[in-house]
């Protein structure tokens, strides 16, 4: 019950560990670029692109306003929820501070006796 209310909303709780690579490329299917491994990134439901398109969808959300805090998986239909170390490991240091700015104001609105 408790892991279906966290699906519901975007966050798992376990995460899997994806068997490693054997090919040293893959094709990104947002810019349908071919992207060395190392050079992607892949949330905890395992859906991967290249860093690129990451740091531009990010950057794109980030720049929307606040609701950037609660920015799902490029993936179509995916729920899972971009986490704060995933955006501060693709962000540049000032989209994270905004980012940030925005995370800190959540919380504070959320609970008003803070």
């Amino acid at each position: 019950m408790v892991e279906s209310a966290a699906l519901d909303c975007g966050v798992l709780l376990r995460i899997h560990v994806w068997p490693r690579r054997t090919r040293t490329q893959s094709e990104c299917l947002v810019c349908m670029d071919d992207y060395k491994n190392s050079d992607s990134f892949a949330l905890p439901c395992g859906h991967r692109y290249c860093s690129t398109c990451w740091k531009n969808y990010l950057e794109v959300k980030i720049a929307d306003g606040p609701e950037c805090i609660t920015t799902k998986c490029m993936a179509p239909k995916c729920g899972s929820v971009v986490h704060e170390e995933a955006v501060k490991k693709i962000v540049d240091a000032k989209e994270f501070a905004l980012y940030s700015k925005y995370l800190l104001r959540s919380f504070v609105d959320d609970n008003p006796k803070v």
